[in-house]
């Protein structure tokens, strides 16, 4: 039996018992041993991020990670054995091939691709259209999967890929999911605002400034109330003063006296054309599809240790986003695509189906931790943490436990009671500030701003804002095959570069089924057809 070879770099890793491998222009290394973390995590004394690890810390992580936060996978290989170790909400970014004669099982895609010739994958491409997201396992590329939290937490899983690795010696090492399930909610609730709190302590005491995009929401807010007594924390936010955002940003760092980051400051050069977007999807294993006009894809501008919080694993994980539609005649913006294109329905029956007994809100949890999670966020945060430090101390499996038993309507849970209950422990003023009642409303839904809000009746003290100062690099603009989308009124609404509109209609007419997504008024299903379009060219041409 032919033993499995580990290989590293800097922010990757692939193991595979293929023979006579090469890796041509790839920076990456066999190793004989290591302990290492991929990603970042922050565990109850130590936050790390894409670094060696000590023998205590790997032990550590082994033994604990059902505690600890961050989006990230620690391999250890000793002794002919390799041990990986994995987020508890399985976020991190791993996939896996398996074939009679050999198996890979990496971090990145492209590297995978260099060992063996894969086919495009169509039910990734209608999956994309249906959802805007990865789903049920599926990659850009055919019998290449990446693991689920479901594949993790299970005996039985539907690829049987842990089974194979375990005859070679290859361990993925199952958190201890059921440690708090005799745990009641205000049990969970006191437990999981500690550990705010310490993960805030360990970050604060790592980095010169911490900076914290505050928005109206309750997950920013949430993260925030950790963080405000630290003197070295400045907050941002997008829009003026027409924003809801805008508005309820300037009421709280005002009441609170919180530093404002002015301007707020990007690393790295704008996804602006097209060898630049073609890079970033290949850099996130063509996970992260959509929503990449700026990112951190460049080296720091300064020896400044920052740290952006973000706040996404809140407690309200799916944040109001449903299950994929079940049926093509709902969505008009499918309507033209024949259904057999389709294949997912049955997946999501099935999902639906095994998880019955679950509360709705905590089924689309689960939903969406196994599926859009992995690109949404995650694939984002390997990325800015390769180039920057961007960490989100809300990240924790007592979230899923928290939905589950929470003492409120459904109903109350999406306008994030649980969130307000969080906060309210820590700091109790920033819980209800503006709020006369005790639920942080639908923020998104309030149409008249800055005259009144509908948080019962309450003014805005700041009117006529000017947008908040972003700084950015200057955008390089020698890419002159680029066209600027604009909505129906004429005003700009993406700065990304695109190939001619010529050039984006011959892509797609290798796939007669998403010509219609090439309508002129159609800008944000354009730019989403660009970024599927893209993919599909740069893995053919490869």
């Amino acid at each position: 039996m032919r033993q499995p070879k580990l290989f590293v770099n800097h922010n990757d890793f692939l193991i595979t018992n293929k023979d006579n491998i090469s890796f041509e222009n790839v920076d990456i290394q066999q190793v004989d041993s290591v302990n290492r973390i991929f990603g970042y995590c922050i565990t109850d004394k130590e936050h790390f991020q894409n670094e060696n690890l000590s023998e205590g810390a790997i032990n550590y992580i082994e033994k604990n990670n059902i505690d600890i936060s961050g989006i990230f996978c620690a391999v250890r290989l000793s002794d002919q054995s390799i041990t990986l170790s994995l987020d508890p909400l399985c976020q991190f970014n791993l996939f896996y091939f398996s074939c009679e004669s050999f198996f890979i099982i990496s971090s990145n895609i492209d590297m995978m691709r260099k060992l063996h010739k894969f086919d495009i994958n169509p039910n990734y491409i209608f999956d994309q259209l249906a959802y805007k997201s990865i789903m049920r396992g599926q990659t850009i590329l055919k019998n290449i999967y990446y693991l689920q939290l479901q594949d993790v937490n299970s005996e039985e899983n539907s690829q049987s890929i842990l089974n194979v690795l375990e005859d070679f010696s290859i361990y993925i090492n199952r958190p201890e999911y059921s440690k708090y399930d005799n745990l009641n909610y205000y049990d969970l609730l006191r437990l999981y605002r500690k550990r705010l709190d310490d993960r805030a302590e360990i970050v604060a005491n790592k980095f010169d400034e911490i900076h914290i995009q505050l928005t109206g929401g309750a997950d920013s807010r949430l993260a925030l109330s950790s963080f405000a007594k630290f003197d070295h924390i400045k907050c941002s936010v997008y829009g003026d003063g027409t924003s809801q955002n805008r508005l309820v940003f300037e009421e709280i760092v005002s009441s609170l006296d919180i530093q404002v980051a002015n301007p707020e400051r990007f690393i790295g050069q704008p996804l602006n054309n097209s060898s630049r977007v073609i890079g970033a999807l290949a850099r996130s294993s063509y996970m992260k599809l959509n929503n990449l006009t700026f990112y951190m894809n460049g080296l720091p501008h300064d020896t400044l240790k920052l740290c952006k919080i973000t706040g996404y694993y809140g407690a309200n994980i799916a944040g109001g986003v449903d299950l994929p539609y079940q049926s093509n005649i709902r969505n008009t913006r499918l309507e033209s695509v024949p259904k057999d294109r389709f294949t997912y329905f049955k997946y999501v029956s099935d999902f639906v189906n095994k998880h019955k007994n679950l509360r709705p809100v905590a089924l689309l949890d689960l939903f969406y931790i196994n599926n859009r999670g992995k690109s949404h966020y995650a694939a984002h945060s390997l990325l800015d943490n390769i180039y920057a430090s961007s960490v989100d101390i809300l990240y924790d499996y007592i979230n899923i436990l928290l939905v589950r038993k929470a003492p409120y309507s459904d109903g109350d849970i999406n306008k994030n009671a649980i969130s307000v209950d969080l906060i309210y422990l820590q700091n109790p003023q920033l819980a209800m500030f503006p709020y006369d009642s005790r639920k942080i409303p639908e923020y998104r839904l309030f149409e008249n701003i800055p005259l009144i809000n509908c948080f019962k009746g309450y003014m805005f003290a700041h009117k006529n804002l000017k947008s908040f100062p972003v700084l950015r690099p200057s955008p390089n603009n020698d890419d002159k095959n680029f066209i600027r989308l604009t909505n129906e009124q004429g005003s700009e609404v993406c700065d990304v570069r695109l190939f001619t509109n010529d050039l984006i209609r011959e892509r797609a007419s290798h796939y007669p089924e998403l010509k219609h997504l090439t309508k002129e008024y159609d800008i944000y299903s354009r730019i989403f057809l660009y970024y599927l379009l893209s993919e599909i060219q740069v893995l053919d041409l490869c």
